[in-house]
């Protein structure tokens, strides 16, 4: 019996903050929605980063310890740099929000996912990846859109293939690693990478 899973508001934000980036372009460029929708993420990583260090606490590994000690001394450089840089307040937050975004996004995935929403979110890039090459093709044999202007689920204007190719290498990387560690057979990574290697030349990339 299906069934949905029960998730706190965190982990709901998180699985947002994954899944819309791919999905913005389609929602601007087919459905005409307003481009300010991109900025409930900056909503969702600040309510995130809130949770993390208030409400949920966390135990950090000595394994991982160095990495957290770098994002932090990062985080305080670069805050240095724009206290020094600028004179505005709001072109400080504005780097702050732009450097430290995705480190909380990082942080985040570790912190709230678990391995049911791992798996949701590996399946949900091979889904999207389907329904881009499918678009792709139609927009490159039908449509005569090539090159730059060939962006598959990510539109048609002028540079849109470079989330097409940020899209193909997650997708490659990701099939050549499952199939190394035996969870994914041959042929179907094999599929996978001819299909991303024929959208790449298609796109120019």
């Amino acid at each position: 019996m299906w069934r949905v899973k029960r998730r706190s508001l965190c982990q709901l934000l998180t699985l947002y903050i994954f899944i819309t980036p791919f999905l913005l372009n389609f929602l601007q460029f087919f459905l005409h929605i307003p481009g300010i929708v991109k900025y409930t993420l900056d909503i969702a990583w600040i309510i995130i980063l809130f949770c993390m260090i208030f409400v949920k606490k966390q135990f950090v590994y000595k394994n991982i310890l160095p990495v957290v000690v770098f994002c932090l001394a990062y985080f305080l450089y670069v805050s240095v740099v724009y206290i020094f840089q600028y004179q505005s307040i709001f072109f400080f937050f504005w780097g702050i929000r732009n450097n430290m975004r995705y480190f909380v996004a990082f942080f985040a995935f570790v912190y709230f996912l678990d391995k049911e929403d791992v798996a949701f979110c590996l399946k949900f890039i091979d889904v999207l990846f389907i329904v881009h090459v499918i678009v792709s093709l139609f927009q490159f044999f039908v449509l005569g859109y090539k090159w730059d202007y060939l962006g598959g689920i990510f539109g048609t204007q002028l540079g849109c293939n470079g989330n097409s190719m940020i899209l193909i290498v997650i997708v490659c990387a990701k099939s050549l690693l499952m199939y190394m560690h035996g969870r994914e057979r041959l042929i179907i990574s094999l599929t996978k990478c001819s299909s991303a290697l024929i959208i790449a030349a298609m796109a120019e990339l």
